[in-house]
């Protein structure tokens, strides 16, 4: 969730793709067509890092373990229906929401709306305001952070 990757630009990532060493990674395959990169913390770094050893992967990221093919934007869905639930979640849990939950997440941390359309890889800044979900109490603390009173 760290990312904001699409889903489809996750299941897409290879092995290579990813600088171990600055927590970047190399986004080939998008919806628009355009490259770029985004960035993963230390913590991300070292999980992934036992990922690959434990799953003895290659290259492609994420197989399904049971066929050997490349896991589908279904099959990712599919899992986050049975882990919600397994943990009793009444609510809907997907990939795209979970876009949609770093977006707010970025926006109450930085409040840099430009760096966030570049690392969500939107073409307009239109696209990426619907992805925010702001709510009375942050728009009040925005409000007294900036005038101070």
């Amino acid at each position: 969730m760290e990312t904001g990757l699409r889903i489809s630009e996750l299941l897409n990532l290879k092995v290579s793709d990813f600088d171990f060493y600055t927590g970047t990674i190399h986004v080939r395959v998008t919806k628009t067509n355009e490259e770029r990169y985004v960035f993963y913390s230390k913590k991300t770094s070292q999980l992934l890092s036992k990922y690959i050893v434990a799953s003895k992967i290659s290259n492609e990221l994420f197989i399904d373990f049971v066929t050997g093919d490349i896991l589908t934007v279904f099959g990712v869905e599919s899992i986050c229906q049975r882990l919600a639930h397994k943990l009793e979640i009444n609510q809907s849990i997907s990939p795209h929401k979970w876009r949609h939950t770093f977006a707010t997440q970025f926006i109450r941390k930085s409040g840099n709306l430009e760096v966030l359309r570049q690392i969500l890889g939107h073409t307009n800044l239109a696209t990426t305001q619907k992805y925010l979900h702001i709510n009375k109490d942050f728009l009040h603390e925005e409000y007294f952070r900036i005038y101070n009173n």
